[in-house]
């Protein structure tokens, strides 16, 4: 009798307990764990103009003071500024889209892994190349460049007139001012497109354009890249002399320099972290 007894006063007491804690559940808010998502759309969006803003950047510093900038500033008091505008972006762009082509065959059979690999040696080569060009040339650099925009101008003139070129000394003993309605007559502006997009070829912001293509795909690296080379020949057609005289080669190498180291680490701690 006596066992009987405590078994129901076992029974009692768990039954107790089991009431508690179903009150204390029933009456507690209950938390759900709710999933982090990330939206696709969202991500996309960050990679579209991760590209679009390195492009831009990188080729607009890499082109400030380059040749073809020099050649565009002198031309600038030669020919008609909005067709030389249209006609230096149209060539600038056309070598542009086709280095962004070859990028975008990269990874049909290259992997992701090594595209960013090869994006990165590419970042921290030409920002070594630069910091090195900066600190080695001096405060009054960019003769050597300015002299060579002019020889091959002087070379493009002597083709339509049919001539030998007049250069160094004798071009300067018998420089005079250009004849714009020449420029016009002999279809210039359609030699100098195209001296342009020989001359931009195997440059750094060509080079540059084919690693972001790889990583990033075709449309934000040819948007940023053509909004680059629209921007930096607005600048030398009208800013040319001005950025010439205050900006000079060598703090245009370090800027540029900077900037691509800064990328690269930023694209190796990326892929250190994923």
């Amino acid at each position: 009798m006596a066992t009987l007894e405590a078994v129901n006063a076992t029974a009692a007491t768990i039954v107790a307990n089991l009431t508690e804690v179903i009150v204390a559940n029933l009456t507690s808010p209950t938390v759900v764990d709710t999933p982090v998502t990330v939206d696709p759309t969202t991500a996309e969006e960050d990679f579209f103009w991760a590209g679009l803003t390195q492009s831009f950047l990188l080729v607009f510093l890499a082109e400030i003071g380059d040749k073809t900038f020099i050649m565009v500033m002198l031309l600038a008091n030669k020919m008609n500024k909005v067709l030389l505008w249209i006609f230096a972006t149209i060539a600038m762009n056309i070598m542009n889209a086709i280095s962004v082509t070859i990028g975008a065959i990269f990874p049909l059979f290259m992997p992701k892994t090594l595209i960013s690999i090869v994006v990165i040696a590419l970042f921290f080569t030409f920002g070594l190349k630069m910091l090195y060009t900066g600190l080695c040339s001096k405060d009054e650099g960019g003769e050597d460049e300015l002299e060579e925009a002019k020889e091959t101008l002087e070379r493009l003139d002597a083709l339509n007139e049919k001539r030998e070129p007049l250069l160094g000394e004798a071009r300067q003993a018998h420089a005079k001012p250009a004849s714009t309605w020449k420029f016009w007559e002999r279809s210039q502006y359609t030699l100098f497109m195209f001296l342009l997009m020989c001359t931009e070829w195997g440059d750094v912001s060509q080079v540059v354009a084919i690693g972001l293509a790889a990583k990033y795909g075709m449309v934000s690296i040819i948007i940023g890249g053509g909004l680059g080379f629209a921007l930096c020949i607005t600048f030398a057609i009208v800013l040319g002399s001005w950025i010439s005289k205050f900006c000079t080669e060598k703090w245009i190498s370090l800027v540029s320099g900077c900037l691509f180291m800064g990328f690269g680490i930023r694209e190796l701690y990326g892929v250190l972290s994923a």
